[in-house]
């Protein structure tokens, strides 16, 4: 079994459930038409549907939570690259770590420490640059703008760990190895493409509301409906790593 071809199982999942969705919204209209019914269900296979797809494919791709997920990979690439995410892991599997191993990972700990009393020192006292301009933290700098800061803690123990180990000699190396970390995820990344279209075509043709629900609600599904690849992709990934050995 080729777990390369696997991995892109939700590219054709949700390209098949995007083409259901036309399928279905077509077939009940039609079906009601036929029973006399009203036209609870607007048929994407129509002149309407087609001008109404066209028109809202760069909205719904540019909804999806692209810039999100390559800023998560590229971290995780980083800490996986940098071998500090093993040598962290390490210490709670009993695998342990060498010496050189447990001196780099104290230098990236302590250098995360220094990066996170800085953020203390402009978030609370005696600066609040990182306050809302209420004072508050809900909506703040600091709350939107979490990504960013956990990028750069993440930046900067892996380049303290990676550099000290000798996993890192460049910064091409940095750039390198979360580049081909990222490269694992592509089949879930470009799963993004026919995901981002289901749940506005089940809105538009009705189907939400048929079904009684809102479109308000289906932040949840939203959420699974794009975080389901990666999960998919890392099963993927472990279930071949452990058929390797």
């Amino acid at each position: 079994m080729n777990n390369s071809r696997n991995a892109y199982f939700p590219v054709l999942l949700y390209t098949f459930l995007l083409l259901a969705v036309w399928a279905g919204s077509w077939f009940v209209a039609v079906v009601r038409l036929l029973l006399g019914g009203e036209g609870a269900v607007t048929s994407l296979v129509s002149s309407e549907g087609v001008r109404w797809a066209l028109l809202s494919v760069n909205e719904s791709i540019g909804a999806a939570p692209w810039g999100c997920a390559v800023f998560m990979l590229f971290t995780a690439g980083m800490l996986s690259g940098s071998g500090l995410f093993r040598s962290f892991a390490n210490l709670f599997s009993g695998s342990g770590n060498s010496v050189n191993e447990k001196r780099s990972l104290l230098f990236a700990l302590i250098a995360l420490m220094i990066f996170a009393a800085i953020v203390s020192l402009f978030s609370f006292v005696p600066w609040h640059t990182l306050r809302g301009v209420t004072g508050g933290i809900a909506v703040s700098p600091l709350s939107q703008g979490w990504m960013l800061l956990l990028f750069i803690g993440a930046l900067v123990a892996s380049l303290v760990y990676g550099f000290m180990y000798g996993n890192y000699r460049t910064i091409t190396d940095v750039v390198s190895s979360s580049g081909q970390f990222m490269a694992r995820f592509m089949p879930a990344l470009i799963s993004f493409v026919p995901a981002s279209g289901i749940l506005p075509c089940l809105h538009y043709t009705g189907f939400l509301s048929l079904l009684g629900l809102e479109w308000e609600q289906m932040w949840v599904a939203e959420a699974f409906i794009y975080a389901m690849p990666f999960v998919y992709v890392m099963y993927v990934d472990f279930a071949g790593s452990r058929r390797g050995k």
